[in-house]
């Protein structure tokens, strides 16, 4: 059976995964791109940097399109899984049958 635990975990991650892609995208170095221009520093070995710092931020900012894709698929298997459980406990009622018989699913019912 599914459980209202397993719903608030992946809900859980899936926070997680959206606040750290959050956290990544607003560090400073994120903002480092616009200050690397010819006025700080003009070389051949500057351009070289400014070319890898931008490969970086871009491939950081894909990494992070990624974290929040993935937060979002846990979004929905946990919509998902509630709706089962919703099912769940609609077909045991129908049936007769106790739907929160089992502890798990209500901590107080062993009050």
């Amino acid at each position: 059976m599914v459980s209202s635990e397993g719903i608030a975990a992946l809900r859980n991650r899936a926070q997680i995964l959206r606040n750290f892609a959050s956290q990544v995208l607003s560090s400073p170095v994120m903002g480092l791109l616009p200050h690397a221009d010819l006025a700080t520093w003009d070389s051949p070995r500057a351009e070289v940097c400014r070319q890898q710092l931008q490969t970086q931020i871009a491939s950081t900012r894909q990494a992070c399109d990624e974290l929040t894709f993935y937060a979002q698929r846990l979004e929905q298997q946990a919509l998902e899984m509630e709706h089962a459980l919703a099912q769940q406990l609609a077909a045991l009622a129908i049936a007769g049958q106790d739907p929160f018989a089992s502890t798990k699913e209500i901590p107080w019912r062993n009050q």
